[in-house]
């Protein structure tokens, strides 16, 4: 099993420039990622989630759950060229990874140019 992970995510937007913003995703909304656009994948059980406090909550730990994860493909082109800020919060409770190349949770952002691709990789002390 290389991902275990609790925790939480509050928002996750774009921002194209100062007068163009798109959210993505909003725990405000009291929904999961999946009503919002966002296609689940997935290896193994589903893992545990809810919507509280206006934060989409997701506990990986549970048994037979290997690999999870939320796609938004296509719904916006991120421009690589011009440049692009993503904002989030996240909280990692916890997490457990069976190799240095693998992290509890990771946020996965490519743009317009593929070559161009940015991994964030989020352990329970560090980035």
């Amino acid at each position: 099993m290389n991902k275990l992970f609790r925790g939480w995510l509050v928002a996750l937007a774009f921002i194209a420039g100062p007068a163009s913003a798109l959210t993505l995703y909003d725990g405000a909304a009291g929904t999961l990622p999946a009503v919002q656009g966002w296609l689940p994948l997935k290896v193994g059980a589903s893992p545990a989630q809810g919507v509280a406090g206006g934060a989409y909550r997701l506990d990986t730990t549970g048994t037979g759950v290997l690999y999870f994860g939320n796609a938004l493909a296509g719904a916006v082109m991120l421009d690589t060229a011009a440049g692009f800020d993503l904002p989030f919060g996240l909280r990692v409770l916890s997490e457990a990874h069976t190799s240095d190349n693998r992290s509890g949770y990771s946020v996965v952002v490519i743009g317009a140019d593929t070559s161009r691709a940015l991994e964030l990789a989020f352990w329970h002390d560090a980035v």
